[in-house]
């Protein structure tokens, strides 16, 4: 059976949507006391979000939606904001477990990148150089691709990962060959381990001896749950205020200004993809200013002020962002 013959035959009282809420107005029609929630975690930036919103009749269908952020929420004008509910998003399970909890005894100069190439990895080359030139012994490692089938090289037989050596086109994603060069010279450059895609676990293992996530995001993000992860194993973040990343941090994280209007001559995803950042169009002095942050922050990692920053952000976490936290927030919902 199709799924409106499964609707129609169980009735159900609620139907939550992820992301496109195409032809809702005939499961509303079908099912008319049926409340209908759209939860949505991206921008009107992505295409088949934006195909999606565009029909009046499927908008009124929706009782309720859900966004990730207010940032987000703000970008829809057209829904009627007492439609609207904000719920951010959680931080991965496993990291309640108590394995990863921070332990500042394992911490080293190690600074991560663990975000989509699109949003600032084509700026982690330049920024790296003048960070390494005031600390030589610091290592970068990257957790970065278009694809989660990346190749892997496993090491030993728990299933740890070593960096990779070398990359070709016909060993990644499609969308991948975009960075294949830059990938290369990343995999290249001394103090730079670049790892691709790895398992959650593997990826929490690295972050826990990380003092920094270095993320200069050129994206506007919703929301981003590898920043709240970050703060809760102990990192410092250094990023920008672009997008909904002052609201996701409650501005716990050093975030930077980008020095110019980023969507100007970026309105899609794909935009950004074909054309990347690149440290010439963003300006020397702003790579610098980013760098210095890091600087600072990894040279004062242990001071008593830096510490109790990196505890507030772990409170912040821990009270609020976590799936127990929206299990509670749905549960108030259906009610």
């Amino acid at each position: 059976e199709n799924l409106l013959e499964y609707l129609t035959k169980t009735n159900p009282s609620h139907i939550i949507t992820q992301a496109s809420i195409m032809n809702s107005r005939i499961f509303k029609n079908i099912l008319p006391n049926t409340k209908i929630y759209a939860w949505n975690q991206h921008d009107h930036n992505v295409e088949f979000i934006r195909q999606s919103y565009a029909n009046a009749d499927d908008i009124n269908s929706i009782d309720k939606f859900i966004f990730v952020s207010r940032w987000q929420a703000k970008r829809f004008p057209m829904i009627p904001n007492e439609k609207k509910i904000v719920m951010q998003n959680a931080i991965s399970s496993l990291l309640m477990t108590g394995k990863y909890d921070y332990n500042m005894t394992m911490k080293k100069k190690i600074i991560v990148y663990l975000h989509a190439p699109y949003r600032g990895l084509t700026l982690i080359h330049d920024i790296f150089q003048r960070i390494r030139s005031q600390i030589p012994d610091v290592t970068l490692r990257i957790f970065s691709s278009m694809s989660r089938d990346f190749k892997k090289c496993l090491i030993n037989d728990r299933g740890d990962y070593s960096p990779l050596n070398e990359l070709s086109a016909d060993a990644v994603h499609e969308h991948d060959r975009i960075y294949l060069n830059y990938y290369n010279s990343l995999i290249k450059t001394q103090g730079i381990e670049y790892y691709g895609a790895v398992p959650q676990c593997i990826l929490f293992k690295h972050c826990q001896e990380a003092m920094v996530n270095l993320y200069p995001n050129i994206f506007p993000e919703t929301c981003c749950t590898s920043i709240l992860e970050t703060m809760y194993m102990g990192c410092n973040v250094v990023s920008t205020n672009l997008g909904a990343l002052p609201e996701t941090s409650s501005g716990l994280i050093d975030m930077i200004n980008l020095p110019f209007d980023i969507e100007k001559d970026r309105k899609s995803v794909s935009d950004w993809m074909i054309k990347p950042v690149t440290p010439m169009e963003i300006g020397e002095t702003w790579c610098q200013n980013i760098a210095d942050i890091v600087i600072n922050r990894i040279n004062g990692y242990h001071t008593i002020e830096n510490q109790s920053l990196i505890h507030q952000c772990i409170d912040y976490v821990r009270d609020g962002k976590t799936w127990g936290h929206k299990v509670e927030t749905f549960r108030k919902l259906l009610e």
